[in-house]
């Protein structure tokens, strides 16, 4: 080991150990500790990470957080330890808790309370932070998480509807993870109806919501490196339904997607090829029924077969865009079932595994150990 070179050491055998055997080495010695815990490698390491391929599985009802390697040879999974069982009562996995994830980092909500919870579930690093207050109604927040690169700073975002003079509006708020505060923007949105989504997150800084005005259906987009609000137009046949429902919007792929159903038989998936360019919107699917399933991305290897999540089941399904056949894969290790489809719906996302620390976050562990799976 003494004749490695550290950047040899670094760059091509640390970076590629699991987080598990990276957090057991920290014990070896004080400068093995330093530099496993220095941002440079952590930054190598996420980078590394991103050439991964993991699932995580919320199932509502406080059943948990789990872990599924696409890599794996009969797709187990590992529930995730429960960091944040705390004073405000913010448990992982409980309903309608998800508002998203970026870089390793994962942001779960109570929506009672109004308090987040941002956190690494391999290494214990955690940070609980309180809704911002003011005006508005605290119980129905849309939020959004992401990372600012430009000033290093992981951010949440939140839209907050405020009642005034006869009329709803919203009001975007930020808080900035190192400097411990939120702040105001100054942004109003007025005549619009959103979808009670979270913000789905694009390249890390860039979050979506799905919102009409005027009986026209569009996508706003906050950029929190310059905490700026645009418009995305949607494909012409795009429209609110007979119920006013709005369409889904997602992650494809990378793109963006848009999944509106026109009734129980007509149904069409659509993704943004070019990011903001509206002709480059391709109609994926329309005649796949996604009621009870999320389209999470291709198959690996495979332009024809797509990745969709079966909600109530909890399965991995396989479709053949080509051919319209679909193959259904048990999850193994996924527990909490029951009867009731408000207990047993559950959640699926992509996201990486990484030793990135959440700011000025504490510091929770099992017996001093990272949780691998």
């Amino acid at each position: 080991m003494a004749n490695i070179p550290i950047d040899i050491l670094e760059s091509e055998i640390l970076i590629r150990l699991p987080i598990k055997s990276l957090c057991r080495f920290k014990s070896v010695s004080k400068s093995f500790k330093t530099r496993i815990s220095s941002h440079k490698f952590i930054t190598l390491h996420l980078r590394h990470s991103l050439k991964s391929n993991h699932i995580f599985i919320q199932v509502y009802g406080k059943q948990g957080l789990y872990a599924l390697d696409l890599a794996s040879s009969n797709y187990s999974t590992v529930k995730l330890p429960c960091y944040v069982e705390i004073s405000n009562g913010i448990i992982i996995g409980d309903n309608d808790s998800w508002v998203g994830c970026c870089n390793g980092l994962h942001c779960f909500a109570n929506i009672k309370t109004s308090v987040y919870v941002v956190f690494n579930p391999f290494t214990g690093s955690y940070n609980e932070i309180s809704g911002p207050t003011g005006r508005g109604r605290e119980s129905i927040m849309i939020s959004g998480f992401g990372y600012d690169d430009v000033k290093d700073d992981y951010k949440l975002v939140t839209f907050k509807p405020v009642f005034d003079t006869g009329y709803w509006y919203w009001e975007i708020y930020v808080y900035s993870l190192n400097a411990n505060s939120w702040r105001y923007t100054g942004i109003i949105l007025r005549g619009i109806t959103m979808s009670f989504e979270q913000a789905v997150v694009i390249d890390n800084h860039l979050l979506h919501l799905i919102f009409s005005s005027e009986n026209i259906t569009r996508i706003g987009c906050f950029d929190i490196r310059t905490e700026q609000w645009s418009v995305l137009q949607v494909p012409d046949s795009i429209k609110p339904d007979i119920y006013r429902c709005l369409p889904k919007v997602g992650v494809f792929d990378g793109c963006l997607y848009l999944l509106s159903e026109f009734d129980i038989r007509e149904t069409e998936l659509w993704v943004m090829k070019e990011y903001g360019v509206k002709e480059s919107w391709m109609k994926l699917l329309s005649d796949f029924k996604f009621e009870d399933f999320t389209p999470l991305g291709y198959s690996k290897g495979s332009r024809e077969e797509m990745l969709l999540w079966d909600l109530y089941n909890s399965n991995l399904v396989s479709y053949n865009i080509r051919y319209k056949t679909t193959k259904i894969t048990d999850i193994n290790g996924v527990t909490g079932y029951s009867d009731n489809p408000l207990v047993s719906k559950s959640f699926a996302y992509f996201a990486n595994k990484t030793l990135v620390s959440v700011p000025g976050g504490k510091q929770a562990s099992y017996n001093g150990r990272c949780r691998e799976i």
